[in-house]
């Protein structure tokens, strides 16, 4: 049919055919480069994405350990408190029924004794949790630092104090605290 055409005409129809031809080859390698980039874009949020979720997971784990962290060291201090407080009662209960043994103070004294050792047993209850969570999501240096400083704390060992600087030392560490000069 192109070969009954005027020449005129026949390259106004091949000219015509290899222009559509380009614009269907543009129109093609345009679509395709949009869906590279759609994919290299979906690839890159996703990414962005899953860092900032890793991120707030690690931020939120960190701030459970500084909870738990804080939460032995409340539970240590405020049974020392009781504990003081209750030796000082069961002094003054002993001195008292030494030299007044039929005392009408010594029955309310008596009580309040046993309510001091019924909130240093809570308070002992609390420290062990405390450090039981510590152990469970903290590094392996200060779970066995938290360990140590347990057990020196509920036996009344003399190495209390230094196996609290250890405590402290570890959990600097985990934490990236640098101590006050």
């Amino acid at each position: 049919m192109i070969a009954l055409m005027e020449p005129a005409v026949q390259a106004s129809v091949i000219a015509g055919c290899v222009a559509l031809a380009v614009a269907i080859i543009g129109v093609v390698a345009t679509g395709a480069w949009q869906a590279k980039a759609t994919r290299t874009a979906n690839a890159n949020a996703l990414a962005m994405f899953e860092r900032d979720a890793r991120t707030r997971m690690r931020l939120a784990h960190l701030e459970d350990r500084k909870s738990t962290y804080v939460s032995m060291f409340t539970a240590v201090f405020e049974r020392r408190i009781a504990k003081d407080e209750s030796r000082t009662k069961h002094a003054e209960r002993e001195a008292l029924l030494s030299s007044e043994p039929e005392s009408p103070k010594l029955v309310p004294l008596t009580a309040e004794c046993i309510e001091l050792n019924k909130r240093v047993m809570a308070l002992n209850d609390r420290l062990i949790a405390a450090a039981q969570m510590t152990q469970m999501i903290s590094p392996t240096a200060v779970g066995l630092a938290a360990g140590n400083w347990l057990e020196a704390v509920l036996s009344g060992h003399a190495d209390q104090k230094k196996l609290e600087v250890k405590y402290i030392a570890a959990v600097r560490a985990d934490l990236g605290v640098e101590p006050e000069a």
